[in-house]
């Protein structure tokens, strides 16, 4: 799986810190947050992180 930067992005929040809200990490790498939703759980499937994130 190829990770563009807006993933890249979302990892990258996510690793520094696996408490941000849907919300903040939209506000973080400038995406909806459903967007950001959906790509993390794509990632989490995909074995690429293994942290989940709080809604």
């Amino acid at each position: 799986m190829e990770l563009d930067r807006a993933d890249a992005a979302l990892l990258d929040a996510v690793q520094k810190n696996n408490r941000l809200t849907s919300e903040e990490l939209a506000d973080k790498v400038g995406l909806s947050p459903t967007a950001c939703q959906r790509r993390l759980k794509r990632d989490f499937e995909a074995k690429v992180s293994s942290k989940r994130t709080y809604q």
